[in-house]
C-alpha cells in the first residue's frame, strides 16, 4: 500500500515537499506568478482612486488613518506569526471579507470629488490665456 502524500489543512493538494525537481520549480513558478499577478490587480484598482483623491483636501488624513489601521494590522500579524495569540491579527483576518466594498467606496468617493471640483471650476477665459490681476494696470491683464 502507498502511503498518501502529506495534505496542508489549507489545501487539498499535496504539499511541496512531495514534488521532484522540475514540479517542484513549475509549483512554485506558478505560485509566484500568481501572488505577482493578483498584487498587479489590486494595485490597478486601487491607484486609480487614490490619484483621484490625492487632490482633494482631506486626502492626507485618509492617508494617515490607512497607513496607521495597516501598521497596526502588520504588528498583529508579525505577533501571530512568531507564536504570540492577539485579536488584532484575528480582526485583520475577518476585514479582508471588506476589500471589495472598501474600493467600491474609495472610487465612489473619487468620483464624487471629482464630478464636485468640476460643478465649483471656474469657467476658462475666453481666449484660454490665464487672467492676472495686476495693481499697476488696474485692473485685469491677459498673459
Amino acid at each position: 500500500m502507498r502511503p498518501r502524500p502529506a495534505v496542508s489543512r489549507h489545501s487539498p493538494r499535496p504539499s511541496t515537499s512531495d514534488l521532484t525537481g522540475a514540479q517542484l520549480v513549475v509549483a512554485l513558478l506558478g505560485f509566484n506568478l500568481g501572488i505577482e499577478a493578483m498584487q498587479l490587480v489590486i494595485v490597478a484598482m486601487v491607484l486609480p482612486p487614490l490619484i483621484l483623491l490625492a487632490r482633494a483636501d482631506r486626502y492626507r488624513t485618509l492617508r494617515i488613518v490607512a497607513a496607521a489601521a495597516t501598521a497596526f494590522a502588520a504588528v498583529g500579524w508579525l505577533g501571530a506569526r512568531v507564536g504570540i495569540a492577539n485579536p488584532v491579527a484575528d480582526v485583520a483576518d475577518r476585514i479582508g471579507i471588506l476589500a471589495l466594498p472598501v474600493v467600491g467606496a474609495l472610487w465612489a468617493t473619487a468620483l464624487i470629488l471629482v464630478l464636485k471640483d468640476r460643478r465649483r471650476s471656474p469657467a476658462p477665459t475666453s481666449a484660454g490665456a490665464p487672467v492676472v490681476l495686476s495693481p499697476a494696470t488696474g485692473g485685469r491683464s491677459r498673459e
